[in-house]
């Protein structure tokens, strides 16, 4: 299904907008605890670490500050929605995207994709085989939000405790 001109349209988003197109981290290699607590103190640039004031739980819940998964997922949910929507240069075709043609149960969205079949566990952790999946677990009223602003800001308040 992948043709020349799909891969062309990946590396063009690989190269303006890498957090989107980026490789799928490792859980196991990577502790949870420790780039958030450097990235807490760098944003905040409390570098201090006898002072109570600069906790990283203290920081963390000053910032609002998500888990990098977490803020992964709602960029490529995000950038999903802008090709959905047209928004951006890239077309649904060239990615594949194809609505799903059986209508759902439940409150889940109305604008389903159908999900393409991986014959490989690379290409199933790629792009659009991993957001299709998450995308169709969206409620409706997140994926027909009226612009890109609102839908950022519903997907925060649903993952946001």
């Amino acid at each position: 299904m992948q043709n020349t001109h799909t891969c062309c349209t990946l590396c063009k988003l690989k190269q303006e907008s890498p957090a989107v197109a980026d490789k799928p981290v490792r859980r196991k290699s990577m502790p949870k605890i420790a780039p958030i607590r450097c990235a807490a103190r760098w944003i905040t640039r409390k570098f201090d670490h006898t002072s109570s004031v600069s906790s990283v739980s203290a920081l963390l819940h000053q910032l609002y500050l998500e888990p990098l998964e977490e803020r992964r997922r709602i960029s490529r949910l995000t950038f999903l929605y802008t090709v959905l929507h047209k928004l951006v240069a890239v077309s649904p075709n060239h990615l594949d995207l194809i609505l799903a043609d059986r209508p759902a149960r439940g409150t889940v969205t109305k604008q389903r994709l159908k999900i393409l079949r991986c014959s490989t566990s690379q290409f199933q952790k790629s792009f659009v085989p991993r957001t299709v999946t998450q995308w169709n677990t969206l409620l409706d009223s997140i994926t027909s939000a009226a612009s890109v602003s609102a839908f950022r800001s519903q997907m925060s308040s649903v993952t946001r405790p």
